[in-house]
């Protein structure tokens, strides 16, 4: 029998809290006498909260004591504690990533809550872990197909592309559920900016306090709505883009240079897409009430529209709890003997990772700036950027040359990381760290901080932690950790 963990995810979103208890078996799989290699056997949710209208003391300010409260009555029901707790995530997406103390409230969070993962998504970052969590990627790697899953949840849409389970492309719009909100008298309390611009494109006025007894604002409703989705089959190159569409994307739109199988859906919206049928349809005002919002009415409107007509619609296995049902702790290794590092630099704690090539993709080394930078964009949000780690495998026997061009790739890609005055961390496969780093080194000029190891294989989406030197500084304990999806 294997290793137990326990793991917990924390997802605070645009509309709604959760969190989930999964328990991981870890094994050593390499037999009596074999370097360890540590794997994850078995993972299986245990626990999943209620969901929760994430809290908030402002409309741009997180409730932080009251999601603490959440997590500390949840564990008590669920019948754990703070000691039993091995790993996990705090992750906050959609608007929420956007509200004033987001950033304090995940840090906080994750001192709460154990040695977590803790990430603030950008739109981009957050597509790739909805269509993780959801099950889209899975399917794409059984099947060998390219499917679009769309994570539609309060305030955006979330998309992210996968080719036979590898990531293609992303987007996202400032779509949602909860962009025209209701209260307990059936009037409209709120309206988000977006849904203003898509409302004067199509000549429309809507105003705080509208009711719904107002049959011209039910109309006025669901041309917004079936506004929503058109730019939904203008984004995936069904028809040509709109000047709305260009407007409420957030960021670059897809590249449309594949051939899409399916379409799937997941969030708040996306369970209720598959969750109801058209005889269990209910009156456009009753839906209103129910839900306090334009969720359902957004849903309903994907399900009526044309798509169904242009691509095939594939179920997820997750909806509403898409975004992430656990973290863990993967494996534990050592890099030593050829690494280079500064003094200054360490510990590091909860770095993402950047893999850019596949094991089936060659590495391209003269185009390996462009594409460092390309894919930075999914770490930077709100113009922040945040620390993280380039993954390479790189070759077996670099040649001088061939060194010095790595070194002379990275630095380039790097550039405005590097202004930033951010750590430069490089995690390789293949064992020439040392030899990289001096390069690195020379570059970077002599204090600059800088980590350079290698012997480490990680996947896409994979945290780092880089400890403390050990063994009279020649080697380094390095944990990675693993963002666990159902």
């Amino acid at each position: 029998m294997g290793q137990k963990i326990i793991s917990v995810g924390l997802d605070i979103g645009t509309s709604t809290t959760q969190l989930v208890i999964s328990e991981l078996i870890l094994a050593d799989l390499a037999g009596q006498g074999k370097v360890p290699s540590i794997e994850i056997l078995t993972k299986e949710i245990k626990y999943r909260s209620k969901i929760y209208f994430t809290p908030l003391q402002s409309s741009d300010v997180i409730d932080g004591p009251a999601v603490r409260e959440i997590v500390s009555n949840e564990y008590k029901l669920a019948g754990i504690e703070k000691k039993d707790i091995q790993s996990g995530a705090v992750i906050i997406t959609g608007e929420a990533a956007r509200k004033k103390n987001s950033k304090v409230i995940s840090h906080q969070l994750a001192d709460l809550i154990g040695e977590f993962v803790v990430a603030t998504a950008g739109p981009d970052l957050e597509s790739v872990i909805a269509g993780m969590g959801s099950g889209a990627c899975r399917l794409s790697k059984e099947n060998s197909e390219v499917i679009a899953n769309f994570d539609i949840g309060g305030g955006t849409s979330n998309i992210a592309v996968f080719q036979k389970g590898e990531l293609i492309d992303t987007a996202c719009l400032n779509i949602g559920g909860r962009l025209i909100k209701f209260d307990d008298e059936n009037r409209i309390s709120y309206i988000s900016k977006y849904v203003k611009e898509i409302a004067a494109s199509l000549n429309l006025s809507l105003g705080i306090g509208d009711s719904l007894i107002d049959d011209g604002l039910q109309d006025k409703i669901k041309k917004i709505v079936e506004q929503m989705v058109q730019c939904f089959l203008e984004l995936l190159g069904f028809k040509p883009l709109s000047d709305i569409c260009k407007s409420l994307l957030v960021g670059s739109s897809l590249k449309n240079s594949y051939q899409l199988d399916k379409v799937s859906f997941s969030g708040g919206v996306g369970e209720y897409f598959y969750a109801v049928s058209h005889s269990q349809r209910k009156e456009f005002n009753d839906l209103i009430i129910s839900y306090g919002d334009i969720g359902p009415l957004l849903a309903l409107a994907i399900k009526d529209s044309e798509l169904k007509n242009m691509v095939r619609i594939s179920k997820t296995q997750e909806k509403i709890n898409a975004t992430v049902i656990g973290a863990g702790l993967h494996v534990s290794e050592i890099s030593g003997s050829t690494i280079t590092y500064t003094g200054n630099s360490l510990p590091q704690k909860n770095i993402p990772l950047i893999k850019l090539f596949t094991a089936e993709t060659k590495e391209d080394l003269e185009g390996l700036g462009w594409k460092i930078r390309q894919r930075l964009q999914l770490y930077n949000f709100n113009d922040e950027k945040q620390r993280v780690a380039l993954a390479l495998k790189g070759p077996e026997v670099p040649s001088f040359s061939e060194v010095t061009e790595y070194a002379r790739q990275i630095t380039t890609g790097l550039r405005e990381y590097i202004q930033a005055g951010l750590p430069v961390i490089i995690v390789l496969e293949h064992d020439f760290a040392k030899a990289l780093g001096q390069a690195l080194r020379t570059l970077l000029g002599i204090g600059y901080e800088l980590i350079c190891i290698d012997g480490i294989n990680v996947n896409k989406g994979d945290y780092i932690d880089i400890g403390k030197p050990l063994s009279r500084g020649i080697v380094l304990p390095v944990i990675i950790k693993t963002l666990i999806f159902e």
